[in-house]
């Protein structure tokens, strides 16, 4: 639950509510019917990954688990990301669990594929989930300015895990609804992390926004929402990691297809099977699974 000095951001997000509920998908339609909001918290959600409470037995076994997922002697356990993660993850009183590692795999190859070797000073995420990619980021050594855009009810629940790290205030978040909020919060240096409902996103539109990510959510998006997103990254010429499942159905019957997304003329720098996304573990048997279908990732330049 947020302390009072947060009220003013969760009014501006419930606000919200009713045109990020107008753009959802059938998963988040399933997903979503359960929610309780209140003025200081969000409560009923699922569909968006777990972030189960911190204890030493629990990590210990998340640890065993992922030394033999992906190799006892993988230099990630051994990575600055790695020991990041472990402590926004102390902070925020959660496991660092698959979802986490995934992110660390992934903050990892991102710094290898930019031109720069770094993060850029702005990156946007579409569709976090537990706040997984937005507390990699800040975490960062190059600290950059982050743009999540989301459902409210998500940023909601993320809100909650966002306000847990070290040196972050109700000033370090700033939620935007014109161009002009766009522009006063990236011209802030407290503003650490701008909130964007999902249904603003033209907002973005030629905004020279370097980097866009999305792990995992355009699959459970309308195919024409998933459009409008790359018709924004192209008007930024940025550059785009993509990983999503190669077809997903949704409960509405509405398909999702990596290779169907309108990827035009983009420069297409990796291509392949994500390695760190195709099988996961579980704490009853069978203990190591399969996701219900492959999943690629793909690092584009538009």
């Amino acid at each position: 639950m947020l302390d009072s000095n947060y009220n003013e951001i969760l009014r501006v997000l419930r606000d919200d509510l009713s045109g990020s509920d107008a753009r959802k998908s059938s998963h988040w339609q399933k997903y979503t019917q359960d929610r309780r909001v209140s003025e200081t918290e969000i409560i009923g959600i699922s569909g968006f990954g777990n972030a189960a409470k911190r204890s030493r037995l629990r990590q210990t076994v998340h640890d065993a688990f992922q030394r033999y997922l992906v190799g006892l002697s993988n230099p990630v356990f051994s990575s600055g990301p790695y020991h990041a993660a472990d402590r926004y993850c102390t902070a925020q009183n959660r496991a660092l669990d698959m979802d986490v590692l995934r992110h660390v795999f992934t903050m990892t190859l991102l710094k290898r594929l930019l031109p720069t070797g770094a993060l850029p000073d702005c990156v946007c995420i579409i569709g976090d989930g537990q706040a997984n990619f937005v507390s990699a980021a800040l975490s960062d050594p190059s600290a950059p300015k982050v743009i999540s855009i989301n459902l409210v009810d998500v940023l909601m629940s993320d809100l909650m895990l966002l306000a847990m790290l070290p040196g972050m205030t109700a000033s370090s978040f700033a939620v935007v609804r014109d161009k002009n909020g766009l522009a006063e919060a990236r011209s802030d240096p407290q503003v650490r992390v701008i909130l964007l409902a999902a249904h603003r996103v033209d907002l973005l539109r030629a905004e020279a926004v370097p980097l866009f990510v999305n792990i995992a959510s355009f699959q459970e998006m309308s195919p024409d929402v998933v459009e409008e997103y790359f018709d924004v990254m192209r008007s930024n010429k940025s550059h785009h990691y993509n990983c999503n499942r190669l077809r997903k159905v949704l409960p509405g019957g509405e398909v999702l297809a990596f290779e169907h997304y309108p990827w035009g003329d983009a420069r297409i720098l990796l291509d392949e099977p994500c390695p760190w996304h195709q099988r996961f573990y579980a704490f009853r048997w069978p203990f190591i699974r399969t996701y219900d279908g492959p999943t690629h990732h793909r690092f584009v330049q538009f």
